[in-house]
């Protein structure tokens, strides 16, 4: 089929599993045009379920009322093959099949599909930063070198950008910051400015942007600054390995100028974990032993876990977002510690090993990788459960959905109380019947991508593993 007029443009129409064609004036490409033009083509079409998407020659994009998607949406079109002819499909609004418990095969699929690709085009979203509020620098701690360079980039941000800058207090106090000299120029003395944790915790909704200055220890700190919601971070790599950190500090200007200009860049949703300890209240249980095992079943003697096998209730004695891990070890104690594992409040198994890490896809290079866990990509959500040094060879690493309900009890047959670290903070000890419960956080961590999610994290896997440099095993001829 072609369109027979020159003023013409040749549309191809997808609505449920259908596709046809229509033809539209160059005047009546507009929103409202191609709405008609489904309505007209589709009788099953209704605008106030249904959005709609172009192909633009290699995936498909949402259309919108504005200016900006229609010309894109005219571009595509002078790139056909004849510079007449388009590709649009209908999309329904909302996912109303996420309200249903039972299902058909079909919808399953769809549903399926359809949220992986909504999935795909928040992965290929880029963030755009405008009406900027302020910036906080956080900067290595203990590092003198880095006191000059903090201070160069703060001003250099604030001479540039209308916006205020905070760096830590310390500084204020540091000689080789000259805080007091700095303050002469009215403009540093109005925008530069000093945070705190308290302080950062109270105003975390004003800041827009924060800037790290060191390794990945600096960005684990900087994420527990941030217990809800989390601004933009961008991490500029100053420490020894560098799986989080993106950007190279001798190009900062131009880093810099880019992101806070508003240019689009890709981000990395990293997913933290939800971590809560409530302590036993009660008497120990008695020990318990696994008396039979099924495939559908797991029977207990009296006492154990099994008392307190249920999710707990009420406030937790303490609770705290983790972007790496949890790790669950026997501390000074001597003897192995054992733990009980559920999953979504089914019991699971008792580990004996040294310890426990529960790791994001995002700690997977830390911890988790040193106790024989896996590397996953950060865009996945997953929960991953590392034995350190198990008792057992058939106690092994595993993988979860992010999704699942996770609690890790100190079993009352462990010879030892068991000791926890959240990220490498907030060290504690747990007592026998204690227990964590981790969950998929509602507040990921935001990263800004140097290019995209995967170039930044296989570039830090060679660079930071030392990957290719191997001399290659030599041929036998």
């Amino acid at each position: 089929m072609s369109a027979e007029r020159p003023d013409t443009i040749e549309l191809k129409l997808f609505h449920n599993n259908f596709a046809k064609y229509a033809f539209v004036k160059d005047s009546d490409l507009s929103y409202d045009g191609i709405i008609n033009a489904f309505e007209n083509t589709f009788t099953g079409f209704d605008h106030k379920h249904f959005g709609i998407e172009f192909y633009d020659g290699s995936h498909y994009v949402e259309l919108k009322g504005d200016q900006n998607h229609l010309r894109v949406l005219r571009e595509t079109i002078k790139r056909s093959e004849n510079g007449r002819k388009g590709m649009l499909r209908s999309v329904e609004h909302q996912l109303e099949f996420l309200g249903m418990e039972t299902s058909s095969i079909s919808t399953i699929v769809e549903a399926s599909v359809r949220l992986y690709e909504k999935l795909s085009k928040v992965h290929r979203m880029r963030l755009k930063l405008d009406h900027l509020k302020s910036i906080i620098i956080v900067t290595k701690p203990r590092e003198p070198s880095l006191v000059p360079l903090t201070k160069e980039v703060a001003i250099w941000i604030i001479c540039h950008f209308c916006v205020d800058v905070y760096v830590g207090e310390p500084f204020k106090e540091r000689t080789e910051f000259g805080y007091d000299s700095l303050i002469k120029d009215e403009t540093i003395k109005k925008r530069l400015k000093f945070w705190t944790e308290d302080g950062v915790k109270a105003n975390a909704e004003n800041i827009s942007l924060a800037v790290t200055l060191g390794g990945d220890g600096t960005v684990l700190y900087t994420a527990s600054l941030f217990q809800k919601a989390v601004p933009p971070v961008m991490s500029f790599h100053l420490g020894s390995l560098g799986f989080l950190t993106n950007f190279q500090i001798n190009e900062y200007r131009q880093s810099l100028k880019s992101v806070l200009s508003g240019e689009g860049h890709h981000v990395n949703l990293r997913q933290r974990l939800s971590c809560a300890v409530y302590r036993w209240k009660l008497p120990v249980p008695q020990p318990s032993t696994v008396t039979h095992c099924t495939r559908h079943d797991v029977v207990r003697t009296n006492g154990g876990c099994k008392d307190c096998e249920e999710w707990p209730t009420g406030d937790p004695d303490f609770g705290t977002q983790v972007l790496n891990e949890l790790v669950l070890d026997r501390g000074p104690n001597p003897g192995l510690l054992m733990l009980e594992l559920y999953v979504d409040n089914m019991y699971l198994t008792t580990i004996q090993a040294d310890g426990l890490v529960v790791a994001t896809s995002t700690g997977s290079t830390a911890y988790s990788l040193s106790a024989g866990g896996s590397l996953v990509h950060p865009d996945k959500s997953a929960i991953l459960i590392t034995p350190i040094c198990a008792h057992t060879l058939t106690c092994r690493p595993m993988i979860l959905p992010g999704r699942m309900n996770l609690r890790i009890c100190v079993s009352p047959n462990s010879r030892s109380t068991a000791w926890a670290g959240f990220d490498a903070r907030d060290r504690m000890e747990l007592n026998k019947a204690d227990s964590v419960c981790v969950t998929a956080s509602r507040y990921p961590f935001l990263q800004i991508c140097h290019d995209d999610q995967t170039k930044d994290w296989c570039r830090s896997l060679i660079s930071s593993l030392h990957w290719n440099e191997r001399e290659h095993q030599k041929p036998l001829l």
